[in-house]
């Protein structure tokens, strides 16, 4: 019986039990994806916990059905001053979605690690190697870089690394594991049922959050702790 309750998504109770444990969120995101992992059930409940944070205690509001079925407001319940307010309330909500620490970032921050410790290597670990070997040089800041002169070379440098590894991300798309597309394509499609057409570049940032501000960029900043950079010293 616990483990049916605990298998059954809908009942919320893993998002309860991240309110009582705010303090230790990374242990209990930790412990419970290693449960659901075993289980087989770790992809849907990520998916749910995303479509918890996405909607809150606000889906069946009259001003969330506003954002995800937009009218004329001289139609409905709302003012025009009512609807101005809650477009730019929706745009902070926005702006903020997946930013801080709660369970869902959490728990899929360390299952991206695991399900792309492969890609990761594949896509980023030559290039990162490459900068290790060559020791290049790419300090851009005028109060900490020796001779002024060298600033054009350095931002020619930097530029050509973040291109390259760029190109590399963008060529290695079909190689993102399968798992992850599905949990980060489950993302999207929430997110643009929640904000609908009134700020269509969500559903592109939301996912783009968890692909490179938690997964892309942190193992370029990095790369030892990701395990990119193995037997290399210094």
């Amino acid at each position: 019986m616990p483990r049916q309750l605990l298998y059954k998504f809908s009942n919320g109770l893993t998002h309860e039990l991240a309110l009582v444990m705010t303090s230790d969120l990374r242990r209990l995101a930790s412990t419970l994806l290693k449960i659901f992992q075993v289980a087989g059930k770790a992809t849907e409940w990520l998916m749910s916990l995303a479509e918890e944070e996405i909607d809150g205690p606000y889906k069946d509001s009259p001003v969330h059905k506003l954002m995800v079925e937009p009218t004329n407001p001289e139609c409905n319940d709302f003012s025009e001053g009512d609807h101005a307010r809650s477009v730019k309330a929706t745009l902070m909500d926005a702006n903020i979605l997946f930013r801080g620490n709660s369970l869902l970032t959490k728990a899929l921050d360390a299952h991206m690690r695991r399900l792309g410790r492969e890609y990761l290597d594949e896509t980023l670990g030559p290039h990162l190697k490459k900068i290790a070997d060559e020791d290049t040089y790419c300090e851009v800041d005028p109060l900490r870089i020796e001779r002024l002169e060298d600033i054009s070379k350095n931002w020619k440098s930097l530029l050509a690394i973040t291109r390259a590894i760029w190109q590399a991300i963008y060529a290695s798309a079909q190689r993102c594991p399968m798992e992850l597309r599905r949990i980060l394509k489950h993302i999207r499609m929430c997110v643009e049922e929640r904000y609908g057409d009134l700020l269509k570049t969500v559903c592109y940032s939301s996912v783009s959050g968890f692909l490179f501000l938690r997964f892309f960029c942190p193992a370029v900043l990095n790369p030892k702790l990701f395990g990119l950079l193995k037997g290399m010293s210094g």
